[in-house]
Order: structure tokens, then sequence, then C-alpha cells
């Protein structure tokens, strides 16, 4: 049975958008071993561009996987970010992705669910949790994140959160592996 821990927690004022430099301190602070994990960003934007570009520079060599939904959202990932190493990508046209069961220990999607209806939404975490490692993270930056903190547990994400910070508001869900939790 897992454990659902649901919280709010504002450190800051919330302002549209959120700019860049906000995402790549988000990403460096909620994880500190990037270089160790398989990373999962979602989206088919220049957002995500940027971000992979961070995970590529100041000498970090992320193991890093592009998700799109749309074929022409990967076209347009490839030419941005091919430039910059080895990077997987993956195209789906619907929720399942293909992609391997507990896989990613981190996964950012920047926008991607502000355009999706509210039942595809969760269907998508679904499959985020299905290909989340245990105790992995899946951070959600968005406008409309409110639906999924509200129905996230659909999802069986352990624990989750909304937190506003330096002009960013974003959901973060984690995969609590419940056999750590077990006296030892």
């Amino acid at each position: 049975m897992a454990i659902k821990n649901v919280k709010k927690r504002a450190t800051g004022t919330h302002t549209q958008g959120g700019g860049k430099n906000s995402v790549r301190s988000l990403v460096a602070s909620e994880l500190a071993y990037l270089k160790k994990v398989q990373i999962l960003l979602l989206g088919d934007n220049e957002r995500i561009a940027e971000l992979a570009k961070y995970f590529y520079g100041k000498n970090r060599k992320a193991r890093l996987t592009i998700l799109t939904f749309s074929r022409k959202g990967l076209l347009d990932a490839v030419e941005a970010t091919s430039k910059f190493g080895s990077i997987g990508y993956a195209y789906s046209k619907d929720i399942y992705t293909g992609l391997p069961e507990d896989e990613f220990g981190l996964i950012v999607s920047y926008g991607t669910f502000d355009r999706m209806g509210n039942n595809k939404s969760i269907s998508v975490l679904k499959e985020l949790y299905r290909i989340s490692k245990p105790n992995g993270i899946a951070i959600i930056i968005g406008d409309d994140i409110d639906y999924l903190y509200r129905h996230y547990n659909k999802s069986n994400f352990s624990s989750c959160e909304i937190i506003e910070s330096k002009g960013l508001r974003y959901l973060k869900l984690v995969k609590v592996n419940e056999i750590s939790l077990l006296p030892q």
C-alpha cells in the first residue's frame, strides 16, 4: 500500500512563466546527483532545448531522453538539441510511451500538460509513474497544474506538492520506494 503525502509549500510569490534561470536553479536544487540519473525531458518546445543545453553544459554529461507527443515536436527537438551529443529521442502519438519501466530518476515537463485535457493528463501521469524509478521525481512546470495536484493519487505517485519559488510554480511528484520504508 502506497503512503500518500500531500502538501503545498510556498516560498515566494507567483509570477507568470518564470525564466530559464529559474528552471535551471529548480532542477539543480532538486537533484544534486544529476550526472548519475537517467533524465526524461517531456515536451517539444524551446524550453526543453534550453534544459538539454543546461544538462550538457559545465561538464555535465547527463543520460538524457526527450519525449514528444507530436512528429513535428520530435523533429523540432532533434533540430534544437542534436548538437549536444548522445540524447535519446522518443515519440508517442498516444499515452503509452513504450519507454522501459522504472527507467528515469528525473522527469521534467515544461508546459506539456497545459495543452492536454484533464483525463489525458491523469493518463500521462500514470505513464510517467510507470517509467519512473523507485524514489524518482517528476517535476511538472506549467500554468494548469492545479487539476493534477487535486487528482495526482489516481496516478499512484506517493508524494505531491505544489511549489512556488523564484517566480516559478511547479508540481513535484515522488515515487516512493515502499521497500525502503520497511523497518531494518
